[in-house]
């Protein structure tokens, strides 16, 4: 059974090139097969009281992405989005992904930012706040649950709507999570998906996900890490008033079970959980107002517990600008490190056509 996790990619390669050519094509015209092309620039300010920081108060190039989307064919569709900062430039996704597989199937092989719960889907500059969730950075990381390997999904039809099922298996080299498990250790993933439509342009969206990996890089002992998740969004906009009047309601929970050896080969499972609850209100044209109140526990240290809550105010003057200012107070739950306040703005543009976000 394990030869035959191990050889999953191989075998999903097989089939993917077996069975595109027997599924139905889209018709494409010339101009769906140019490539989009959009970079995205994003710069900031900070000032904070936290007598850690080297630099507490700065003016700041954050970085910013290069992508480049378009259809390979009437089967394939592919994206390109390359990461940079001031100092270098990486793949952040890279990835093919099928259009014309029978059965409803979809195939993605690449690099891709996973399916674990939502937020970890988005990119940086489409989300509505400016500092992350310390319950997901803490868990993933600052770039998140962002693998190479292979994800195949299906959507089901369960009344009174359709479901998606995603299986994914993964390098696992996420450092923070796995730990930069040996390449011959994958990291395996699977997460479910429900839509629902309420009626009065209201929508709910929600959300399982669960990923088992190896998280050191020894064999004795070989320890694992199990990262459970689920998510919930709700939406809605003004009937008469639908770029003016709009709310949604976004949480996410991480359960994190992670084996920890100490210098003897002890092994101990350490539990954690996180959580974050956003509120986005659109209460003007191009104005929305966030809330964000996060919860998060440490996957190493029981007693490393914060809890912050943020407000910000955001001007969108077009779909190619934004500007942002934001206010956090973070607060460590035993009291050993004095509450920190911060104040951040930035502002985010994009030159060019620039491919769909997820909805």
């Amino acid at each position: 059974m394990r030869i035959l996790f191990r050889f999953l990619p191989v075998i999903c390669f097989l089939v993917l090139c077996i069975a595109v050519p027997q599924g139905r094509t889209q018709a494409l015209s010339l101009s769906k097969m140019n490539p989009a092309i959009a970079a995205v620039g994003e710069f900031g300010a900070t000032t904070s009281d936290d007598p850690a920081l080297e630099h507490p108060h700065e003016i700041l190039f954050h970085g910013g992405d290069l992508d480049c989307y378009a259809s390979v064919d009437p089967y394939f569709k592919a994206e390109f989005v390359i990461a940079f900062s001031d100092k270098e430039a990486d793949f952040e996704e890279a990835y093919l992904e099928s259009m014309a597989l029978p059965a409803g199937l979809k195939v993605r092989l690449g690099k891709f930012k996973t399916p674990f719960g939502k937020w970890n889907t988005v990119h940086g500059h489409a989300l509505p706040v400016i500092t992350m969730p310390l319950s997901w950075e803490r868990v993933f990381g600052e770039e998140g649950l962002n693998e190479s390997g292979v994800a195949i999904s299906e959507l089901v039809p369960f009344m009174p709507t359709y479901h998606e099922i995603i299986g994914l298996v993964l390098n696992g080299n996420n450092t923070t999570a796995f730990n930069g498990a040996k390449k011959r250790d994958l990291l395996y993933m699977g997460h479910l998906k429900n839509f629902f439509e309420l009626g009065g342009y209201r929508t709910l969206e929600g959300g399982l996900s669960c990923a088992w990996g190896r998280n050191n890089q020894t064999d004795d002992p070989a320890l694992y890490s199990l990262i459970a998740g689920g998510n919930l969004i709700f939406q809605w906009k003004h009937s008469m008033l639908p770029m003016e009047r709009a709310l949604t309601l976004w949480s996410e929970v991480y359960h994190s079970r992670r084996e920890i050896a100490d210098s003897n080969h002890v092994v101990t499972m350490h539990t954690s959980t996180g959580f974050f609850v956003l509120g986005k209100l659109l209460f003007a044209r191009r104005w929305y107002a966030t809330c964000l109140y996060d919860f998060s526990g440490d996957p190493l240290d029981r007693k490393d517990t914060f809890n912050s809550i943020s407000a910000g105010v955001a001007f969108q003057p077009s779909e190619f600008s934004e500007f942002k200012l934001e206010y956090r107070r973070l607060t460590e739950t035993s009291g050993r490190i004095q509450p920190i306040n911060e104040f951040n703005a930035m502002a985010i543009f994009t030159i060019g056509a620039h491919g769909p976000h997820a909805f």
